[in-house]
């Protein structure tokens, strides 16, 4: 008799176990579902990628050699306006050559500027493309007076800088996706606004120089 107490009462617990437990799943099915922490956000990747890296070396490599071609005008240029025997094509090639020298130091410089980050962001060393005054002025180099070499030469810096203009405005335009380092959007943007300047400028030493020369200098 004691033995079947025991056993009723085994079997009360285990129902009410079993009820507990019936009821402790119902409460977590009609439960909602928690919801899911939102993903954290990618951080941003300290190096370029594949595609950036391929950008910014191209460019800039294509940009230093295209500044070495300015760097040999403005040489070719201040040489030829050097020792000219009047006073008067002295003092106009004088002012001429100070432009040119400004031109040339700004070159310079660029072509530094550029050379360093091609070292410092991909540890490339660069040796510009050697260039020669005939390769640089082209064509030009086969006019006959003193006055129509400097024009021309003169025209090929208008042309380089004309040129130049058009491939900092493809850096100024490119996103992130396609540039990892926006030094170089600023670097473009400063060059766009001097060279509209420096083209004007060609223009009106090119308007100077056919003056000199219907005046017979």
């Amino acid at each position: 008799m004691f033995s079947t107490a025991i056993r009723q009462k085994t079997k009360r617990i285990n129902l009410w176990l079993l009820a507990a437990g019936l009821a402790m799943l119902a409460a977590l099915a009609a439960a909602p579902a928690a919801a899911k922490s939102p993903k954290a956000p990618k951080p941003p990747s300290n190096t370029p990628n594949k595609n950036q890296t391929k950008f910014e070396i191209g460019f800039l490599q294509k940009q230093i050699d295209f500044h070495q071609r300015g760097i040999a005008l403005a040489m070719w240029i201040d040489a030829q306006t050097t020792g000219t025997q009047t006073t008067d094509t002295e003092t106009s090639f004088t002012e001429l050559r100070l432009f040119v020298s400004d031109f040339l130091i700004r070159e310079q410089n660029e072509q530094a500027t550029m050379l360093a980050w091609l070292q410092t962001w991909y540890g490339i060393t660069y040796i510009p493309k050697s260039m020669s005054i005939g390769d640089a002025v082209g064509g030009m180099m086969k006019t006959r007076t003193d006055l129509q070499f400097i024009s021309g030469a003169l025209g090929a810096l208008m042309g380089y800088e004309s040129n130049e203009l058009a491939q900092m405005k493809q850096v100024v335009k490119a996103n992130t996706k396609k540039m990892y380092h926006m030094e170089l959007k600023t670097f473009a943007t400063d060059i766009l606004i001097i060279n509209q300047d420096d083209i004007m400028l060609f223009k009106d030493w090119k308007r100077t120089l056919a003056m000199m020369a219907a005046a017979g200098y």
